[in-house]
């Protein structure tokens, strides 16, 4: 991530472990659809502002699946620009969230932030027009950040839509036992028969990939195969991800690993630090996965790590947001902004844009409607 160093990049991350230290090693094991950067603004001579970057290509057809999706990706390999449209992003293809880092000073005054943030948009619109890439964008903007980016971002010309919402767990409880009390009584005994019938399901949590790491990939794409959705270059890994997170960041990074009579079924990659549990990927192996409630498994030693380390938010990420409502989750509404550097077409955009709706090809987002339990945008930085 440019050429700042990690003190640098700390300062503006803190202690997060969703930090500089992970999109490096993200850099270090990269997807070939992507090309990998950073942007960075300095205030004499010191960085207050800063974000990774990358380039690839946004997919007219991401979340299709089954025969619709044949059809596009057979249209993609004869005439790509009919369905990839090429991109500048801001944040990672690898996070959920706009992963944007800034120093304290400039955090708490509105002035400044707004600042900063303007000067990060102006290298970026520079940087598009320079590579000849048209559409600029800010990915997994969360209804927190939207709350004082959004006016800042409108006056400049961009407009959003609305993507994958991010699922959030507080638990501000004394231990497990009370997490679970807290539970409708439905999904307290559901919860307890699923844990019940998992039998000798063997738990590992480990700091390295090792020998393991083909299989986890294998399990990672069985999971997606299994999906009822597909968001394309925005769900892949590269050989040697887990691996290359791992060893750079030995102390927050963590492989949950579940076996059955010594075979392995499942794992989990999580991040910790001290103020939330970050859960990032996981794979499975089917039927076996099924057959145990590995799901279930898996969210409860999530659970229990934080409240082993003291940590009251599990990050819980996109999809599968019935069961993760169910769990005790709220949800928080997520947002692409988007712009076209031709301001002849741009308007175009503006108009046709918003009318995608990316969450709403997720079948979980479309089944609970308006049950959906949204965290209110003022309430966000509280809540999660």
């Amino acid at each position: 991530m440019s050429d700042c160093g990690r003190g640098d990049w700390r300062a503006l991350y803190g202690t997060s472990a969703e930090a500089a230290d992970y999109f490096r090693a993200c850099e270090a094991a990269p997807l070939e659809t992507f090309d990998y950067a950073a942007a960075v603004v300095s205030e004499g001579g010191s960085p207050v502002m800063g974000l990774p970057t990358f380039t690839g290509a946004f997919r007219y057809d991401m979340g299709l699946s089954g025969t619709a999706r044949w059809w596009t990706e057979a249209i993609h390999q004869r005439v790509p620009k009919l369905v990839a449209l090429p991109v500048y992003g801001a944040g990672s293809p690898h996070s959920d969230e706009l992963a944007l880092g800034m120093s304290p000073c400039v955090a708490c005054d509105p002035a400044r932030r707004a600042a900063a943030f303007g000067a990060l948009l102006d290298s970026m619109e520079a940087h598009a027009r320079s590579q000849k890439i048209e559409v600029v964008f800010l990915k997994d903007v969360t209804d927190a950040q939207a709350a004082w980016a959004d006016p800042l971002l409108s006056a400049r010309g961009f407009s959003r839509l609305a993507t994958l919402p991010v699922a959030h767990l507080p638990l501000p409880f004394a231990s497990e036992v009370d997490y679970v009390a807290s539970l409708s009584s439905n999904m307290r005994s559901n919860l307890r028969r699923k844990l019940k019938r998992a039998g000798d399901v063997e738990i590992e949590i480990r700091s390295e990939a090792g020998a393991i790491e083909s299989e986890l990939a294998e399990m990672r794409q069985a999971t997606q195969d299994a999906a009822k959705t597909n968001y394309g270059d925005f769900e892949d890994l590269a050989p040697g991800y887990y691996d290359a997170v791992l060893r750079a960041l030995p102390d927050a990074a963590r492989l949950l690993l579940y076996r059955k009579g010594g075979k392995l079924i499942g794992f989990s990659l999580v991040l910790l630090d001290d103020q939330r549990l970050t859960y990032k990927y996981t794979g499975m192996r089917y039927p076996e996965a099924r057959d145990h409630n590995l799901y279930f498994i898996n969210w409860m030693t999530m659970v229990r790590l934080c409240f082993e380390r003291g940590i009251q938010h599990l990050h819980a990420g996109e999809t599968t947001y019935l069961t993760k409502t169910r769990l005790g989750c709220v949800v928080e509404r997520s947002w692409i902004y988007f712009k076209h550097t031709n301001r002849l077409v741009n308007p175009l955009f503006k108009a046709i844009g918003p009318r995608i709706r990316i969450d709403q090809m997720d079948a979980d987002v479309k089944a609970l409607g308006e049950t959906m339990p949204y965290v209110a945008p003022a309430a966000c930085d509280q809540a999660v």
